[in-house]
């Protein structure tokens, strides 16, 4: 589930590797008995060397092993009023793991008596002991055993943990004895790969082969490890295609089941993983592993580095979902181990169910209980489950759940996508700003400015920071209140970047010294919104760009002026543009006609779109000028008009006179009175 190695999952798995090392402490107990010659020995009473070896074959056969045992008698002979009284060993038990055959045990050249008898509790089938008899071991006297036998495997998803096969083996290893004096080796050929429940082991290569060997005692008693060897070449192999990549599914030979399960559960968690992510699939898997090791140590894991999902045999929906999730959830892109692993959790849970699987929530811990800590000091593990998983998982996923488990799948896709894509909150969804890598802080504003839970600081102070960084929230608070004003003041721009940084990196010191600052030009910003849009202006995309990117004190004090510079520029043009406006009457047009003045308005709030301040004044200036003498213009216009008409009316009149012909006096007739010449009357 982790990225850097591995991760757990906490149940039934975490529980049974919990009660393989009880077990080995039980039989640590007995391993030594005194015969009624003397009476029971103290614990310290047996000083024990053990040398244990495991050798796999490439064919599958079983793993041989060699246990050599060097065992003292520490306890001294003690004289008493009736003789001496003194204690000796005569048996001796070794953990062995369930499988065993063919059992033999040498002393000094000689056989010795071997049997196998079940663990003393019948609830531990992954573990026998090997009984070894020999005769009475005195005060001071040492003994040497060469315990010899086959590891057979058992089969796939039983009971027991062993698995031996063409191709891979797991198997428990234990070596009790003293510290410094005991130590396990596992060798196996070279095209092996090699896992364990602990990063002790040191690697040898030597020809054909390659030995891994601890001598690092996992408790008092000895060394505890599980381990798990891999030739992937003699795996099953099988395909699926996810997303347009093909994925390598790499099984137990002969195990179909895993991987029809595996290809199935696959192809259909994909597309809600997608959904529930907002984000389509990312790439960056490869090849899904079956290995016996999650199992027992309790963990699966994602390996980015590799590109590599290592699942258990058990055909498990939930654990999955959670893996697969992971290929989205890891360090690339979440930053913190709690929050990667909760948001895998919540989101297998979630779609669990749908895919056929079931919903399986792990049960919250107490946050105050044994055990507990807070989950920002929660570190990678380091080859194994370390104790503090099994408190770990569970409360990474309250954590998760109580943040964002209320939202619908779109506004939880909206948070994760965010988280994702390493947004800040203080930007605009989507912006490319100031992006990270998301952690405990970056996630806590999404969760509160994306995903609106205004309880979010309280889920954090109970499961996630500690005293000291809970103060933190405290100041967290104020200078959040602080930039809601700032960010309320400056109407619809955001708020400087320097300051959305400041806050984004909780720097909240320096945010509130920056704020007391910005006060002022904020409150300009806002007023100047507002006045250019009641004087129907448009703004110059430079002032908005200027005062929201703006990092620097000379940023910040260059677009303070400028923004002033803006509003006085507002006041002129608008003033100007009222005033022709007002001067509406026909006369006074037909002055601002004549002198330009619509277009020195128009040249004015060109100039003031342009951010041309000093231009938009100087036109609006003349504008305001010219509407001011527009009205006497207009008449003495219209005036000159009607005097210049009358003039010319006048002139008309006395041409048309001059130009009337004159009256001529009547003709003088040549007939006398009568009928005219000609009247035939």
């Amino acid at each position: 589930m982790g990225t850097n190695g591995s991760s757990a999952r906490t149940g039934r798995t975490t529980r049974r590797r919990a009660a393989l090392a009880t077990m080995l402490a039980v039989l640590a107990g007995a391993l030594w008995l005194a015969t009624p010659g003397g009476a029971l020995a103290e614990d310290d009473g047996l000083f024990e060397t053990n040398d244990t070896r495991y050798v796999v074959a490439a064919d599958g056969s079983p793993v041989k092993v060699t246990v050599d045992l060097t065992l003292r008698n520490t306890v001294p002979d003690v004289r008493t009023s009736g003789g001496v009284r003194y204690y000796y060993f005569t048996r001796y038990l070794v953990a062995v793991p369930t499988g065993t055959q063919n059992l033999r045990a040498t002393s000094n050249g000689r056989s010795l008596n071997v049997s196998l008898e079940k663990a003393p509790d019948p609830a531990f089938q992954d573990i026998q002991t090997a009984a070894i008899s020999f005769p009475e071991l005195r005060y001071g006297k040492t003994r040497s055993i060469s315990l010899t036998y086959d590891l057979q495997g058992a089969d796939i998803r039983s009971s027991d943990l062993s698995r031996v096969g063409k191709g891979y083996a797991a198997f428990i290893t234990s070596a009790t004895g003293e510290a410094g004096h005991t130590s396990v080796e596992v060798v196996a050929p070279k095209s092996y790969e090699f896992h364990a429940s602990s990063d002790a082991f040191t690697e040898t290569r030597s020809g054909a082969t390659t030995a891994w060997k601890s001598t690092k005692a996992t408790d008092d008693l000895g060394i505890w490890e599980f381990v798990t060897l891999r030739d992937h070449d003699l795996a099953g192999e099988a395909t699926v295609t996810i997303g347009g990549d093909t994925v390598r599914l790499l099984s137990f030979p002969g195990d179909d089941a895993w991987s029809d399960f595996v290809a199935d559960k696959l192809t259909a968690a994909v597309p809600h993983l997608e959904r529930l992510t907002g984000t389509p699939w990312p790439g960056g898997l490869d090849t899904v592993v079956e290995d016996v090791s999650p199992t027992v140590t309790g963990y699966a894991w994602f390996n980015a580095a590799t590109n590599e999902i290592l699942l258990g045999e058990e055909l498990d929906t939930h654990l999955l979902v959670h893996e697969a999730s992971h290929v989205w959830f890891n360090h690339n892109r979440i930053g913190d181990r709690w929050l990667q692993e909760g948001l895998a959790e919540v989101v297998a849970t979630r779609i669990g169910p749908t895919i056929g699987g079931t919903e399986d929530p792990p049960t919250a811990p107490s946050p105050t209980g044994k055990g507990a800590f807070k989950l920002s000091t929660w570190s990678d593990p380091e080859g194994r489950a370390g104790e503090t998983d099994s408190y770990g998982y569970p409360a990474a996923y309250a954590a998760v759940e109580e943040l964002i488990g209320d939202l619908d799948d779109e506004s939880f896709a909206e948070v994760v996508s965010a988280a994702l894509g390493g947004e800040s909150a203080y930007e605009r969804p989507g912006s490319t700003l100031n992006r990270s890598g998301t952690g405990t802080r970056r996630f806590l504003d999404l969760v509160e400015d994306r995903g609106g839970n205004a309880s979010a600081d309280a889920t954090y102070r109970t499961w996630i920071l500690d005293e000291g960084a809970s103060a933190l929230l405290d100041e967290r608070a104020e200078s959040r209140k602080l930039y809601r004003a700032i960010d309320g003041s400056d109407g619809a721009w955001q708020p400087p970047k320097g300051l959305r940084w400041l806050m984004t990196d909780w720097q909240f010191s320096d945010a509130d010294e920056l704020m007391g600052d910005l006060d002022a030009t904020a409150a300009a910003a806002g007023q100047l919104q507002d006045d250019a849009a009641a004087a129907a202006l448009d703004l110059p995309a430079s002032l908005r760009e200027g005062y929201e990117s703006a990092d620097v004190p000379s940023g910040y004090q260059e677009s303070g002026k400028a923004i002033r510079a803006a509003i006085d520029s507002v006041a002129e043009v608008d003033d100007a543009t009222r005033a022709v406006e007002e001067a509406g009457d026909p006369v006074s047009e037909l002055g601002e006609a004549i002198l330009g003045t619509d277009a020195q308005v128009d040249a004015s709030r060109a100039a003031f779109s342009d951010g041309e301040f000093a231009a938009a004044d100087r036109h609006a200036r003349t504008a305001a000028s010219q509407s001011r003498i527009s009205g006497l213009l207009g008449i003495a216009t219209v005036a000159a008009a009607v005097l210049a008409l009358g003039g010319l009316t006048v002139l008309a009149v006395a041409l048309l006179r001059r130009r009337r012909p004159a009256v001529e006096p009547a003709a003088t007739t040549p007939f006398p009175p009568g009928p005219p010449p000609g009247d035939l009357r």
